[in-house]
Parts: C-alpha cells; structure tokens; sequence
C-alpha cells in the first residue's frame, strides 16, 4: 500500500511521524492536515496524531484522581472521542492505525477517569500485536512502537487503579523482552523514553515494594529493571525539558520515592548475601562494584530528600528523612560488620564508609527538629569510630530529649509519637553503659552509674499506654513491664548491674562497695527471669559470674557459669578455669583452658592451615624477626584468630597466660619457664611485631574539628545538654611566677627530717586539685588501674603463710562473724589520731622540737598511726619542706583536665575501630604483660639474668612506646591517660616495669636496689599494687630492723640494669636518708622489732621520757609511710580484694601494736585468700564485666 503513495505523502507521514515522537505538537495538525490532503487512506491516522496533539496542548496537567471530577476535563476531552471513534470504525483503516488509534481512545477514558473503559478498549497482548505488526515488508513508523508503550503503561496503570496488581504487573513485564532488543537507548525520540521510564517506574516501584506482593519479577529483573530506568534517566535529557503533556505527573509516586525504592533493593541484595560461588578476585570485584552502586545511588537519594523536604514544625517530625536514615545505617552496620574487609570497601575501608554516614546523618539533622532517631544513630556511628567524645554529647542530647518528652507524657498521660520507644530508648542506654564499662576509665564508670539511675527510673515511670490503677512501687513495675517489651526490659537490668557491679570496682568509697555489689547480683538476676524472655543470656550469665567470683561466692559461679558454655565464648572457658583455681581444683581448670582453644578442633582452623603445627611446639627458638616478617609479607592460609577482634584475641593470649600459670603451680616455675616460648610464638600470631611497623602520628589539635560537610551543624546538634559539666580550660589557681623549666616531679620516698615526717605528700602529676576533680575522696592521685599480675611463687609462699597463721589464730580464739554472700564487707581501715609533725629536726636529738608535744609532756612508748596525708585537703596541706611561705599550687602550664562529655532491632552494636595509636597501646601493653609474665617465671626459677633479659626487652618496648605518644601528644596527661579501650597509660607500662625490677632485685637479696625501682615504679603510677606492697614490706623490715636504713655501698644501690637507660634512669636518685639514720654503724640491726613498745600507760616522771634518736625517727617513718601507702591502696578498686595489701598492712598494724585491728585484717585476707585464683579476676581481658 505504500506504493500508492505519493512522494509528498511519504514526506509528510514521515514528518508527521517525527513531530509526534519528538513532541513538536505545535507542528502536528499542519502536518496532519497535508497527510489527510495526499494520503486519504490514513485519514485515521491524521485523526489521531490530531487528537494527540490537542491533549498534550490543550488538555489537564493535573494528576488523573484530580481530572476524574472536573467538568472542565470532561467537557474538553469529551468531544474528541467521536470523531476518532468514526475513524477506526472504517473499514480500510490499516492495522498500525487502528492500533494507534485505539491507543488514544484508551488515553482519553483514562485521563477522564475511567480506567475500566480503558482497559477494554486495550489488546490482551502487548508483545504479541507490537510483534505481529513489526513483521512483514511494512514500513512501520517509531510512533507505533511509542504507542506499545503508551498503552501498555495506560492499561497497567488503569488495572493499579482497579487493585488489579498482578495483572498490571503481567502487562508491565509483557514489554520486557521487547525493550530488552534495544544495545542502547540514546537514539530513541523523546516519546518513547517518556513513556518507557513511566512503565519502567510503575514496574520498578511495584517490584521494590515490601507491602505489595507480586509474582514473576525476581531480585535479578527488579535490578535490571532499576539499571534501565537509570539509564533513561541519565541519558535522555530530552525528558528534562519536555513539552506538553507529562505523564509522569500522574504516576502517583516522586522521583525520590523511585530513587529509593532503588536503593532498597540494593539493600535488600546487599543484606541477604549473594549465594554466588566465585573466585577471590571475582568476589572482591563484586564487592567492589555493589559498594560503588550502593554509593551512587545514595548519593542521588540524598540530593533528592535535602532538595524535596523542608524543615519540620516543632509538633511534627520529618518521618521521610528518619526512613532514610534508618536505611542508611542498616547498610552501614552489614558493610562496617564482620562480613565485610577494608579490601572489599575501596578507598578507606570502613572508617571512610562510618564517616561517610556520620556526613548524611548531620546533613539528615538539618531537615528534622530534635530528632531523637538521628541522635542515637549519631551516638551510635560516633561509637563504632571510637571518637567517644562526640558519641556521648549526641547521647546526653538524646536522653535530655527523651527525658524532657517522658516528663512531658507522664503529666498528659499522652505519648509523644515523635519519640523513640521506650524499648529503643532502654536498648541504646545500655549500648552506652555497655560502652562507658568496657572501654572508659573511672570517670565514665561514673557517668555509667548515672545513666543506670536514670534507667531505673524510666522503669519505675508511668507508662501511658497502660492504665494507673494502683500506686505500690511493685504496681509500678509491672505497669512498666506490660508496656515495654520483656526483652528490653531484662536488657536494661543487665545494664543495670553492669554498671554497678563495674563501679564497685573502681569506687572509693569503700563502704558502699558491697551494697552495690548487692544491687548488681539483684539485678542481674532479675534480668534472667524468665517472665522476661531471656533466662540464659550468655552476657548476663558471664557478667554475674564473674560477679559472684569477686564476691567470693566460688561456688554459685561455678554453677551459673557452666550454663554459658558454649562455641566462641573463651572468657567463659577463663573464668571457669580461674574459679577452679579458686578452689584449688588445678587439674580441672587446666582441661577448662585447653577446652578454650579445642573448640576451635583443628589448630588449623584458628591460626590457620600453614601455621597450625608451629603453636604447638614446646621449643620456639626461632620466633623473633624472621617468623614476624613472615606474616607480614608472606599471605598463609587465614583462620579463625584472623577475623577475631583485638579484644577477643587478648582473651586467647590470656587463657595461654593461665595454662601457664597452672603448669607453675603444678609442676613448678622451671617447667613453666620450658613452655614460655609457646606464649612469645601465641603473640606473634595474634597481634605480629609491634615494632615492625612505626608509627607515624602528628600532633593533635586540642578539640577534634567536625565532618567537613557539616562544620557548623555539629555544635548545634550535640552541644544542647544543660546539665553537662563544663570544663574549665583554666586551673583555679597558679604558680606565681612560672619558668620555662620543667616541673620536678616529687620523690615518693623517706623525707629528710626537716620535712613533716612521716606524713608523705603525693600530688597529681598533671597539677590539677584533686579536691575539684574527684567528689568521693582526696586520696586518689591518678588514674587506677587493676592490680598487676601477681607471681604465682609469691603467692603460693603468702597463702601458706596466711592458712598457717589462720590456724593458729582459730586455736587462740573463735573466728569473728560475718555475714555471708556479697554483703560481707573488708575492714574498715580506720585513720588512728594524727602524730604530732615534726617541724624540724637534726642529727642531735637535742635539738627535735614537736610542734604539739613538748619536751615537757609525757610521751608513751608506743603511738597510733597517723591519717593519710593526701586525705586533707589541699589548701590544708603543710608547705613543702624549707618553703613556708609557698604553699602548693596547681600549675597552669599543664594541660587542662581531659573533658568528659556533657536502638532497635538491630541492638548488637558494633565494636568499634579504635584509633591506630590505641590499637598500637593494646598490642604493647599485652607483649609488655608477657615479657614481664616470663620474666616473674625466670624470677621465681632463680634464672636470674634470663629474667632481667625479659624484663629488659619489655623497657625497650615502653621506651619506644612513650616516644611514639610524645608525638602526638606530648602532656602530662598524654602519658598519665590510657585513653579509651585496651592497654595500660605510659605511666602505668613503667610501673610495672619498674615493679618486676624491683621484684627481682628483691629475689637477688638486693632489698635497698628493689626499693629504689618500687621508688621510681610509684613515682610513675603513684597507685601501682605490687609496688606499693613491695615498697611498704621493705619498709617495715627497715622498722623491725631486719635490713638498715641504708645499703652498706650507696653506690651500688642503682646498677646499670638495662642496656639502654633512658633520662629518667640515669637520673634517678635515692631517697636522703643517711640525715635520719645518723650514725648507721653504731646501731645494730635485729629481728627483734618492738624494743620500743613499753606500756607507756603507767604514770613515769618527766625525767624518765628519752628523746627520740635520729635513728627511731627514721624507723617510725618507715613504718608510718607503710601504713599510709597500704591504707589508701586497700581502699581503692584497685587494692580492695588484694590479698598481699591487707596483710602486709595487718603486718603494719601489729608493729604499731594494734594488735585487733591486724587480726581483723588478718581474717578478711583468709577470706581473701580462700576464694582466690591463680591469677586476678581481670585477667580474663578488658571489659569491666562486659562479654
């Protein structure tokens, strides 16, 4: 039939036809009018291109519910109708014509609201006529395919409207196989992409829709389907500017709701897991590429959302923004998880992609008001990026929200919508008492121990969804209970006692310690009730034991552990082993600690295939540089250990730490020291060389600047809390007159006389009043840290000691009551009366002048010990000593006291990534631990050289360290704070350094060398335990004149002992105490120690009183300091249950003659000593009782 035509008439169909793809509609009815005038047969099609073009001119552009019912839409496109009825009713119209027309018929009783009209007047079969009419020798134009399209979405979209969803959905998909003929789609008209993208975002919304059940699309085509209609998106920029009618104003959805269909089901692929076999590099290229889409495809929703949303009233919330966040951290927590490496993330791992949410998440907080979603996601991703500061001001900001809003309901007895749940609410305050216990110090176990109260009485709140129709506190609970879940709620009382039971730790108020331990256990047991749907939590059965194990309740523990054992728990295994060693059962410990590792079965799944056999060996001479550079550079087959977490790494190496620590106790220190190169060989494969790879840190900035995209929103959102601290960058006071020179740190020694002896002056190394920084007392001076490792010989001599001293005590007398459980307290370490202080004295005992007793009073043999110096205040303080009219002051050079800050299903939160300097202090720390561990083993082994050798490398390793911290941050308080998670303070490393010297200088006989490393062991961590017991025994064989004052050669008392010595050995200086000794040969030195102890009761004459000789005032303060020193460690979290402190101060005791008290003491060590592992509760790793 085309034949027939004319020239003019093949031109003119042809223009027409391109006028209407293109949407040049001003130009279709002149041209339509030329094709009626030279081809009469296509009339219709004349009539139809006509009809088009007076819609898409002239008709609605309103969504089509709106067209349904206007008069004005019915009376415009009404008319249209019959002529092109009449057209296609003629008998000669060609086929493509009728189908066109048809087509346009369909589109008008569509846009008037008729869908069912529409929908008859369509064909069944899409495909199947766009096919039948595409074949044969016919020239068909691209508006025939342009109306298959049209008509395809027209009738898919009526059947929506008639909830027909599967059936439109089958006529959407009918147009797949054709579009899918197309390589690309960048030559197609400007109608056909119009149409396409509407079908293809009708296809793509239902596919992607949760709520709409649908057949035949599969997640492959529903990815498809989004990759084609992205393609008409970026490409076709004839849509952008598109004239005339648009039918995708009707579509009923915007294009962020399509954008983020897309995205969902990117998440949707990302969060099931492709159950694809592939090889290595197939599967990191997949990665690679789901991460790069999953970026692009946010980064578009978002410019959308921020674009589309406007800022929310205050009684409203902006729910589209908080969906997208929600969506975005549920990527965040499958991408920064364990199933994902840094190598599958590109560029930056997962911190890049954790920051990359903190930005949207602070951009998100623009568009909502006090979004308490958004906060707890802040504090959440802030967390996992170990910046805790910032976490915890977005919290604060969280609970003073939720705190208000509660407030708020209970008084309407209205619940504000706008809020988080109370389950979420009680689920991310544990995730912050989770956090604050596991990887603070003291001041954020102070702050979770307020976040708990706070808990508590969100529990104990009205609820308005629940009616009040009693008012007893036990109604109270259950009217909570009933409006939160039972879940949630046994969560907060694990966080509850989490936080109790970790500030009975760490408190000083050592008469509160047990009543908090009570708390906890109540707690704890009440989070395992079954009411609430929780009974065997691991967690809750893990912090509870190793409760009831500080409380010396041995056997509940052992009976409630061993309902936790399971895979993957090996501080579970730990802990049953240490409370085994508890009751003295080695053997069965030993089998718990092999049972750690032999659930892993073969070695080769934890280390790995090609290493398995080398950690089995007893005999490791080779371990050093060759086997470390081998794991660096060589790739061996990967294990379980690495996947692990540091932390749950340092709970292997502390299992093997115990084996180790049995073998002594059973077999004897030298065995153990045979198998000590199994744990040097443990470390390697763990934790690799620390050395290996230094460190390259700049100095930071005092306050950690905010995201770059959101420089001025941070402060908005997270500086609102109204009842954080503010830290003053400014010490209430100075020193006058300040130098350039450094501070000298004073000496914790034996003062000279001329000081007020025997009260000994300690102060916080930063300067800062401790009367300010800390509410509970004044005798803390530093941060305290757990107690050391204790040798096992040591103990093993001190526990036969303590039992046969026990036994004889329960011969002369009945053992005083107690009570039982976790309300049995330690003894109260009393302050006797004060001693007089000495204002001066000299070598003549003619010349001592008291400043309360005259010469002229009565002076009893005998005296009480005098109160802790560092328990007065300080502006009570006596001045220094030759400095009377300069009393202490705080320093204003040295830093500022560091700050502290003022979900959901998916509550396992994730561990955070911790800075590279502190994952580099938690390796040292741990390799430190070990060498001082070997070297404690060659101690007690009398190997004697081989010990100073561990204990030298360990200095090495400190050295090297602290120089590494002085790069970043070169304070006081740099090297004073342990920072946020595993590993000891700089400080802290020296101190136990300098503590094991002073150990082995105490086995070598050497008692006067080991004083001056306990010495410099306190002046570095003023707190230190073994230290402090080391210094304060030596002390108190100086007052029972079992050694002098002073070695026979002063010179030799610091020996070369490392081979490099830094500034601070060479150095150092011993105490000035020949001025009190005096004449040092002419005493001679017994074990007979109370030659001065006369019942100074009885009436004497003023002439009997002798003065006091140089030497006893020497001998006076050392037993006065040992007091002191053991009094305040017994009262911190660090010393409460440490047997050698009580019974080296009971020892203290019974030489000042306070010969009750010492048998108390000596009681509580039995009690102490009865329930005591092999090694220290804590040893079991970091966390403050957290799994």
């Amino acid at each position: 039939m085309a034949g027939q035509l004319s020239e003019k008439a093949i031109r003119y169909l042809a223009q027409l036809d391109a006028a209407r793809c293109d949407g040049r509609w001003n130009e279709v009815p002149e041209l339509a009018r030329k094709v009626e005038k030279h081809a009469p047969q296509r009339k219709c099609l004349a009539i139809t291109a006509r009809t088009e073009a007076q819609i898409a001119v002239q008709g609605p552009q309103r969504p089509v519910t709106a067209l349904s019912d206007s008069s004005k839409t019915k009376s415009l496109l009404s008319p249209l109708l019959a002529p092109l009825q009449a057209a296609f009713e003629q008998s000669n119209v060609l086929s493509e014509d009728a189908f066109e027309a048809t087509v346009c018929l369909a589109w008008i009783q569509w846009l008037l609201g008729e869908p069912q009209l529409a929908v008859a007047q369509l064909p069944d079969d899409f495909a199947v006529l766009l096919k039948e009419l595409l074949e044969g020798d016919r020239t068909i134009g691209q508006s025939v395919r342009v109306c298959a399209i049209k008509g395809a979405y027209i009738k898919g979209h009526s059947l929506e409207k008639l909830r027909a969803v599967q059936s439109a959905t089958s006529t959407y998909l009918s147009m797949l196989p054709y579009l899918s003929s197309f390589q690309s789609f960048k030559t197609t008209n400007s109608q056909f992409c119009l149409w396409t993208q509407c079908l293809l975002t009708r296809l793509c919304v239902i596919s992607a829709s949760p709520t709409v059940p649908v057949t035949g699309i599969d997640i492959n085509t529903t990815l498809w389907l989004f990759s084609i209609w992205q393609t008409f998106w970026t490409t076709s920029t004839a849509l952008r500017s598109i004239s005339g009618y648009d039918p995708r104003k009707d579509l009923g959805y915007l294009w962020r709701d399509v954008w983020f269909a897309y995205y969902r089901t990117l998440s949707d692929i990302l969060q099931r897991e492709s159950p694809e076999i592939l090889s290595e590099d197939e599967f990191l290229a997949s990665r690679l590429r789901q991460r790069a889409d999953l970026k692009n495809i946010e980064a578009i929703n978002e410019s959308f959302l921020l674009k589309e949303t406007t800022f929310p009233k205050a009684t409203e919330r902006n729910e589209d923004v908080e969906a997208w966040a929600d969506a975005v951290m549920r990527n965040w927590r499958v991408m920064c998880g364990p199933t994902w490496t840094d190598e599958e993330l590109g560029a930056g791992g997962k911190g890049a992609v954790g920051r990359g949410v903190l930005d949207i998440l602070y951009r998100a907080a623009t568009k909502t008001y006090h979004s308490t979603q958004i906060l707890r996601h802040l504090f959440t991703v802030h967390a996992s990026l170990a910046e805790f500061d910032l976490a915890f001001k977005a919290f604060d900001s969280y609970v003073e929200i939720v705190t208000r809003g509660k407030d708020d309901a209970e008084k309407s007895g209205e619940a504000d919508r706008a809020l988080d749940d109370d389950d979420t609410v009680l689920k991310t305050s544990a995730e912050a008492i989770r956090i604050l216990c596991r990887f603070g110090g003291r001041k954020e176990a102070e702050k979770a121990i307020e976040i708990g109260d706070r808990m508590e009485k969100w529990l104990k709140q009205h609820t308005p969804v629940v009616p009040t129709t009693r008012s007893s506190r036990e109604d109270q609970e259950d009217r909570t209970e009933m409006a939160v879940s039972p879940k949630a709620i046994s969560i907060a009382y694990r966080a509850i006692a989490l936080s109790q039971a970790h500030w009975a730790r760490v408190t000083y108020d050592a008469k509160a310690r047990a009543g908090l331990q009570t708390q906890a256990v109540h707690c704890f047991t009440k989070s395992l009730d079954p009411k609430f749907e929780d009974p065997r939590n691991v967690e809750t059965v893990y912090s509870l034991s190793l409760l009831l194990a500080e409380t010396r309740d041995i056997s509940g523990a052992i009976k409630l552990i061993k309902q936790a054992l399971e895979r993957r728990a090996v501080p579970i295994w730990h802990l049953l082993a240490l409370l085994l060693t508890a009751r003295s059962e080695y053997t069965t410990a030993g089998r718990a600690c092999d049972a750690a590792f032999e659930q892993f079965r073969d070695p080769s799944n934890l280390y790995g295939a090609e290493e398995s056999e080398r950690y089995k060996s007893d005999h490791l001479n080779q371990l050093s540089a060759t086997s470390m550079n081998e794991k660096a550079g060589h790739r061996r087959t990967t294990g379980i250990v690495d996947r692990m977490e540091a932390f749950e790494r340092e709970s292997l190496l502390q299992v093997k730490i115990t084996q180790l620590s049995l073998i002594e106790a059973i077999d004897g220190s030298t065995a153990a020291v045979d198998s000590s190169d199994q744990l040097l060989a443990l470390y390697a494969r763990l934790f690799g060389d620390p050395s290996s790879a230094p460190l390259n840190l700049q100095p930071t900035a005092s306050f950690l600047s905010p995201p770059k995209t959101a420089r001025s929103l941070r402060d908005s959102i997270l500086g609102r809390s109204s009842n954080s601290k503010r830290i003053s960058l400014r010490p209430k006071s100075g020193i006058a007159g300040s130098t350039a020179t450094g501070i000298s740190r004073p000496s914790t020694m034996a003062t000279h006389a001329t000081a007020p002896a025997p009260t000994i002056q300690v102060i916080d190394e930063e300067g800062q009043n401790m009367q300010d920084e800390q509410k509970h007392s004044h005798h803390h001076v530093l941060h305290h840290k757990p107690h050391s490792e204790r040798p096992v010989s040591r103990r093993s001599e001190s526990v036969r000691l303590r039992r046969r001293r026990s036994q004889d005590l329960e011969k002369q007398e009945p053992r005083p009551a107690t009570s039982n459980g976790v309300n049995e307290k330690a003894p109260l370490v009393e302050d006797p009366p004060p001693v007089p202080p000495i204002q001066s004295a000299t070598h003549n005992a003619e010349d001592v002048e008291y400043h309360a007793i005259s010469s002229d009073e009565e002076r009893p043999a005998t005296r009480n010990f005098p109160p802790i110096a560092h328990n007065l205040p300080l502006e009570k303080e006596p001045p220094p000593a030759g400095q009377h009219n300069q009393p202490p002051h705080q320093d204003v050079r040295l830093p500022a006291p560091f700050p502290t800050s003022p979900d959901t299903s998916d509550y396992a939160a994730l561990e955070p990534k911790l800075p590279v300097l502190q994952e580099r202090r938690h390796k040292v720390s741990l390799l430190v631990q070990v060498w001082l561990f070997i070297a404690g083993l060659y101690t007690r082994a009398a190997m004697y050289e081989d010990a100073k050798g561990a204990i030298d490398e360990a200095f090495k390793l400190v050295q090297g360290f602290e120089g590494e911290v002085s790069k970043q941050d070169p304070s006081v308080r740099g090297f004073s704070d342990r920072g946020w998670g595993g590993g000891k303070s700089v400080e802290g490393l020296w101190g136990d350094v300098w503590a094991e010297q002073g150990h082995l200088a105490r086995a070598r006989e050497l008692p006067h060398e080991a004083m001056a490393y306990y010495e410099k062991a306190l002046s570095r961590f003023p707190d230190h335990p073994a230290a402090t017991v080391g210094l304060s025994e030596i002390l108190l064989d100086i007052y029972c004149q079992k050694i002098p004052p002073e070695p026979a050669d002063p010179a030799s008392l610091l020996p070369s002992t490392f081979s490099t010595p830094d500034k601070d050995t060479a150095s150092a200086q011993m105490p000035s105490n020949g001025d009190l000794a005096g004449n040092a040969n002419s005493t001679q030195y017994h074990s007979t120690p109370r030659e001065h102890h006369a019942d100074g009761a009885t009436g004497t004459s003023q002439s009997q009183i002798k003065p006091i000789t140089p030497e006893e005032l020497n001998r006076l303060a050392a037993r006065d300091r040992a007091y002191s020193l053991l009094s305040s460690l017994t009262k911190l979290g660090c010393g409460w249950d440490y047997s050698e402190a009580w019974f080296a101060l009971a020892r203290a005791y019974e030489e000042g003659g306070q010969v009750e008290k010492a048998k108390e003491v000596l009681w509580w060590c039995v009690e102490l000593e009865d329930t005591r592992p092999i090694r220290s509760w804590g040893a079991i790793g970091l966390g403050g009782g957290v799994l």
